[in-house]
């Protein structure tokens, strides 16, 4: 929930949906909108993420510039009737502990300085869809909830602005990674699910090798 004259602060918490996953998927049978098919492939790396270090990792932030912006999904088609948003944007800094990870496809054992990422988010939604359903690390629970589309997640969780009235917050983000080790191309996606306090979701803009 957007709180303290339009800027909040979220940090990553210990009990919550913490992971970080990396899928070699040559389907490519993924879908933004429905926010399935991101974990049907072959795990090639486990992680979790660290908790804030004094560094600035662990850390994500955000600061409203509008309560009221409109629809949330203003990419083509509106998707999502009747869903509001706030506008803004933020940016957050983790950094991924690796429990397990693939030999045939690493080189060598990826450490944690070897493996920060980024991430930059944006309210409202201009670059992908938002998503309707979204992976916790064991099963898919709901985000946005139904669509035009359809799909199986039948419950908005975001309320009717996404930012003020729903127990949980989706970002159009972008996220940028540093590798020492290399992943093999094509179609390696990485999903990644935070606990946070005061954010329960977060919609990503997927891409392959993120």
């Amino acid at each position: 929930v957007v709180t303290g004259g339009f800027a909040s602060t979220f940090a990553t918490i210990a009990g919550g949906h913490n992971f970080f996953q990396i899928f070699y998927d040559p389907l490519r049978n993924s879908s933004n909108l429905a926010g399935t098919g991101f974990n049907n492939g072959t795990p090639i790396l486990k992680g979790h993420i660290l908790t804030p270090d004094g560094k600035g990792h662990g850390i994500s932030t955000f600061t409203a510039t509008s309560g009221s912006a409109g629809a949330l999904d203003q990419f083509g088609a509106n998707n999502y009737p009747g869903v509001t948003s706030v506008s803004g944007n933020g940016s957050g800094r983790f950094q991924i502990a690796v429990d397990s990870y693939s030999p045939d496809f690493f080189q060598a054992s990826p450490k944690i300085i070897e493996l920060n990422f980024d991430t930059f988010q944006n309210l409202v939604y201009q670059q992908q869809n938002p998503s309707s359903c979204f992976w916790d690390g064991t099963m898919v629970i709901n985000g946005v909830g139904p669509n035009t589309a359809g799909g199986p997640c039948k419950i908005n969780t975001v309320g009717a602005t996404n930012g003020l009235s729903g127990p949980n917050v989706v970002f159009e983000s972008r996220a940028t990674n540093d590798f020492v080790t290399a992943v093999p191309e094509p179609a390696s996606l990485a999903l990644m699910g935070l606990g946070l306090a005061g954010l329960a979701g977060m919609a990503r803009r997927r891409r392959d090798a993120v």
